[in-house]
């Protein structure tokens, strides 16, 4: 019971941090911060962008797809836990830590800490909370009542 509480937080953190500020210097809210919606269009723009990749800064471009693609790792892997479906998965559980610590480059490679806004650090807060869930589900189900 406590994991499935749990992970209805989690997943209320998550889509919490799509609509609330991200990081400054947007233009989409008249405080000129970015929404976590527009910030996944950022991530991916490198897709659709002319100057894609940048040779001098391909892994940049790289990093940023990444993060914008790792979304739907989440979003697949906590509708996977909250609807308590059964699957042995070493590789989901790493592939979240990998998406977490990768994720952590929009304020330690930019130097942009100090423009990361509540949306950013509720929406990393997320993929820690899920590889936790991860974690939580193994244990919970060698409980016995």
């Amino acid at each position: 019971m406590l994991n499935r509480i749990f992970g209805i937080v989690v997943c209320a953190v998550y889509i919490t941090s799509w609509f609330v500020p991200v990081a400054r210097y947007g233009d989409t809210l008249s405080s000129g911060t970015v929404p976590g919606w527009q910030a996944l269009r950022v991530s991916l723009s490198p897709l659709w962008s002319q100057d894609f990749p940048v040779p001098s800064a391909w892994y940049k471009s790289a990093l940023m797809v990444f993060s914008g693609l790792s979304n739907l790792l989440i979003v697949i892997v906590m509708g996977l836990l909250l609807f308590d479906f059964k699957f042995k998965s070493k590789w989901l559980k790493s592939a979240v830590i990998v998406s977490a610590v990768v994720n952590l480059h929009w304020v330690l490679m930019s130097g942009t800490s100090v423009d990361a806004l509540i949306g950013y650090y509720l929406w990393e807060l997320t993929f820690i909370a899920v590889a936790v869930w991860l974690l939580l589900g193994k244990k919970e189900s060698h409980r016995t009542v």
